[in-house]
């Protein structure tokens, strides 16, 4: 709870380029408004998106300020640093040779990806010793068959597959 019987949680998600390094990092807001209200919350964004109306968000000076009515309100923040707590390396191979994150994509054969995480020093060590990480991969169902996943829950999503880790803090 906030303050004034305000509920707000945030979701971090991270999106990686093939080799591990971060391309975008977007946080979603949720809030519980027990009432019609302004909301006034707090980030370093270069983008926003109001993702339950079409009312304006104002931002400025690491502030976002939005009229918002009772209920459930949601909106996302692309953040401008690319700093998070995790390190991650990504190693492809195919029929046991190496390949890099590019030419893993048309590949035939066996293939394995390994996904190392270790801590980033730059970052708060709190985040990473206390914040549960969600790793997803999804893989076409149509060109790869036989996933073996074992650390993993497996779901389908239409044809893809989705390969879910779950890494708790430290």
């Amino acid at each position: 709870i906030v303050k004034g019987g305000i509920v707000k949680d945030e979701i971090v998600y991270v999106t990686l380029d093939a080799d591990g390094r971060v391309e975008d990092i977007y946080v979603v807001n949720r809030f519980e408004l027990p009432e019609a209200q302004t909301v006034f919350d707090y980030g370093e964004y270069k983008e926003l998106r109001n993702l339950t109306n079409t009312n304006e968000l104002a931002y400025g000076s690491g502030q976002v300020r939005v009229d918002a009515g009772a209920g459930t309100f949601y909106y996302q923040g692309t953040l401008k640093s690319k700093q998070i707590p995790w390190l991650f390396d990504i190693q492809y191979t195919a029929n046991g040779h190496s390949l890099s994150g590019e030419d893993i994509a048309g590949a035939q054969g066996e293939i394995g990806i390994e996904i190392n995480v270790a801590k980033n020093r730059n970052v708060e060590a709190d985040f990473f010793e206390k914040y549960l990480l969600q790793i997803s991969v999804s893989l076409d169902g149509d060109i790869r068959r036989d996933i073996v996943a074992p650390e993993a829950a497996v779901a389908n999503s239409g044809r893809d597959k989705i390969l879910q880790f779950t890494l708790l803090g430290g």
